[in-house]
């Protein structure tokens, strides 16, 4: 049974639960609860209320083999597509590198021909040819670095490390695999409607227990985080004096 089962099923029995309880009650854990109810949402079979979590009034009693059809279907034609965009953006990459060698071999050409009509002056440009294959050397060596640069860093993460924060909706638009993979992989941290910078999250939980009057001095990225951290049911206020996370 996968996880979205467990847990869709664990909440048409315990109405109202919050992330945390449902992975201490299921034993699963509590990256893999935030990734199923991240998509039970999307599939509009559960909704988040004030006091947790809760099966929608028009979800089923379980999730019915077609659904199970139509999820592995949507993996699958995620993933064909993402394939697609890979081996198009590898193609291109290809073809400017198959001009860039053309280019290279009618540089070398032109020299050859050089060479032969220039024999007088064969020292001079026995000097030059040698420096032309210095250069082509180290464009080759740029070719090769060129070739697989783009696949050496995430670009979703290097923008989510300066950003902080990002609304899931502006995630989606940037992100070519899907964000759960991310959650899964402990990549990132979703709260509410927002995804955050794992390293960014762990250090602002160092603020707390964190004084209503040091609110104020937060940055907005820091003020959006606490903010998502109290309606996720992760913070709460204590006695209107300090935020304490649960």
């Amino acid at each position: 049974m996968s996880v979205e089962e467990l847990v869709f099923g664990f909440l048409k029995e315990n109405p109202g639960s919050n992330p945390r309880e449902i992975a201490e009650a299921l034993g699963v854990g509590y990256n893999r609860v935030r990734a199923a109810l991240y998509r039970l949402r999307e599939r509009g079979l559960v909704i988040r209320t004030e006091k947790g979590y809760t099966v929608a009034y028009r979800a089923p009693r379980k999730m019915r083999r077609e659904d199970k059809g139509r999820l592995v279907e949507k993996v699958k034609s995620d993933n064909l597509e993402r394939l697609s965009k890979e081996v198009d953006k590898l193609s291109k990459k290809v073809s400017t590198i198959e001009k860039r060698i053309s280019e290279i071999l009618n540089l070398v050409e032109n020299i050859r021909i050089e060479i032969k009509n220039l024999e007088i002056v064969e020292k001079r440009l026995s000097k030059e040819v040698e420096l032309v294959k210095s250069r082509i050397n180290k464009l080759w060596e740029y070719l090769g670095k060129l070739k697989f640069k783009g696949y050496e860093k995430d670009e979703f993460l290097s923008l989510l490390s300066g950003e902080k924060v990002l609304s899931v909706s502006r995630a989606k638009n940037i992100i070519n695999k899907p964000l759960e993979e991310y959650i899964s992989e402990d990549k990132v941290i979703l709260v509410s409607s927002y995804v955050i910078d794992k390293e960014f999250y762990n250090e602002f939980k160092k603020l707390f227990p964190l004084p209503v009057d040091k609110v104020k001095n937060l940055d907005e990225k820091s003020r959006v985080l606490l903010r998502a951290m109290v309606d996720e049911g992760l913070a709460y206020l204590h006695k209107g004096k300090e935020y304490r996370l649960i």
